[in-house]
């Protein structure tokens, strides 16, 4: 009976909050193909799995071109040729769902000794418009920053945009490890949160029982 209560609890405890996935796609740009020579690929239209690139290019670069990623072993550099580029993507959405954004951005060393981008979620209306910079990356050394903001899902599609407006000589931002997860109702916390009380319960009296058969 103790072990089916355990059981039961447990199970409340961790189906209560649900998987924290990620509905980015290929958000760590690790499934194009690099140039092993040049150490990185220049990309447009759809070329990049599971983003749209609405003008001109960018490039899809190896850690050992510009530096170490800030996960895996490529990063996105929003500027393919010139010193402007954009990239985006469109995901599932709940309307009144909590989201979080997460990213890490550094600017191109070997191009560009600061760049600036702007990052929107377009979802009805535009519920994130935020300007980031970087100027601390040295070549082969990558000081990458993250940025984390929340937003409210207004409708059932939501468009994530990153566009680079200051860079140069075929380089500008880096971007890596982008993600969008749902963040968890706090009902669903403190149901979790009960789960693990009922098993704290559990075992507290299993002890108990035990201490008193040992002194008997």
């Amino acid at each position: 009976m103790r072990k089916t209560l355990l059981a039961l609890a447990a199970v409340a405890a961790f189906s209560a909050v649900p998987a924290n996935a990620s509905l980015i796609v290929n958000g760590g740009f690790e499934s194009q193909p690099v140039s092993s020579s040049a150490g990185y690929q220049t990309y447009s239209g759809s070329g990049v799995t599971g983003w749209n690139i609405p003008f001109l290019t960018v490039d899809v670069v190896s850690s050992s071109f510009a530096g170490p990623a800030f996960e895996g072993s490529q990063y996105l550099d929003l500027v393919g040729l010139g010193s402007i580029g954009q990239i985006e993507q469109t995901f599932a959405t709940v309307v009144g769902q909590a989201y979080t954004l997460t990213f890490a951005y550094a600017n191109n060393a070997l191009s560009t000794p600061s760049a600036e981008a702007n990052v929107q979620v377009i979802g009805g209306n535009t519920l994130v418009n935020v300007n980031f910079a970087h100027d601390s990356s040295a070549p082969g050394a990558l000081d990458w920053s993250t940025y984390t903001t929340t937003f409210t899902a207004e409708t059932a599609a939501t468009t994530l945009q990153f566009t680079n407006f200051i860079g140069g000589n075929n380089g500008g931002v880096l971007l890596d490890a982008v993600d969008v997860a749902a963040v968890p109702e706090p009902s669903l916390w403190a149901t979790m949160i009960a789960g693990f009380g009922m098993i704290g319960v559990a075992l507290r009296r299993r002890r108990q029982r035990g201490a008193m058969l040992n002194a008997i």
